[in-house]
Parts: structure tokens; C-alpha cells; sequence
């Protein structure tokens, strides 16, 4: 195998990784906040009044979705600047890119640890 060959290998295997932890926000994230809404749907029942103490942790799941789900699009255009790497200025751009995709899944594990902690305090001054 030449330089070239083992770059793209490596190239392949990185994004390969990257895919696979916007996979695993997005089901952590979606399910948290599937689980709140429940959760919101049983407290309708019986403590109508606390519903509204859910409403930050919601709303930090679903930011993480919205940062996933911004991460995959431009894990996608990182690929489509990627491929053609003998273009200097569409390799910088997909570089850029890929620096601005794992910005967005860090801020979909800092929404979640957000929700997460949100959720907490709601349960431990509420119940």
C-alpha cells in the first residue's frame, strides 16, 4: 500500500467512527426526550401542574437532536469535499467542515448532560 491508499483508509475509518457516535447521540437524545414526554403524559393524569418543570430538559434533548442531526449533514458535506482531495481549496473546506461537525456533537453530549441534570433537579425538588 502506497501513502496514498493508507490516508483514504484512514480517512474511511475516521469518518466511519464520526457516523457512529452522531448514530449514538441521536438515539440517546431522542430517547431521553421520548422518555420525557411519556413521563409529561402520566403527569397530566395526576399533577397537571408540574408539566411545565420538563420544559428545560425537553428542550435540551431535543437541541441535542437538532446538533446531531446538523452534525450528520455536514458529516455528509465533509465527504463531498473529501472525495475530491486533490482540490487544496475543497479539502480545506471539508477540514473546516469536519472540525464544525464534531462541534456539533460535542454540544449534542453537552445538551444532553444539560437535560439530563435538568431532569434531576426537577425530580429532586419536585417529588
Amino acid at each position: 500500500m502506497n501513502n496514498n491508499e493508507i490516508d483514504i483508509e484512514l480517512l474511511r475509518a475516521t469518518l466511519n467512527a464520526g457516523l457512529g457516535s452522531l448514530k449514538t447521540y441521536l438515539i440517546i437524545n431522542g430517547a431521553a426526550a421520548l422518555s420525557i414526554l411519556t413521563f409529561i403524559g402520566k403527569l397530566t393524569e395526576e399533577h397537571s401542574g408540574k408539566i411545565s418543570f420538563f420544559a428545560n430538559s425537553l428542550l435540551a434533548f431535543t437541541m441535542g437532536i437538532i446538533f446531531v442531526s446538523l452534525g450528520s449533514g455536514l458529516a455528509y458535506i465533509t465527504q463531498a469535499c473529501y472525495q475530491n482531495y486533490q482540490d487544496e481549496i475543497k479539502y480545506k473546506v471539508g477540514k473546516y467542515l469536519n472540525y464544525l461537525t464534531v462541534f456539533c456533537v460535542f454540544c449534542s453530549l453537552i445538551s444532553f448532560c444539560c437535560g439530563v441534570y435538568s431532569a434531576y433537579c426537577v425530580f429532586k425538588n419536585s417529588f
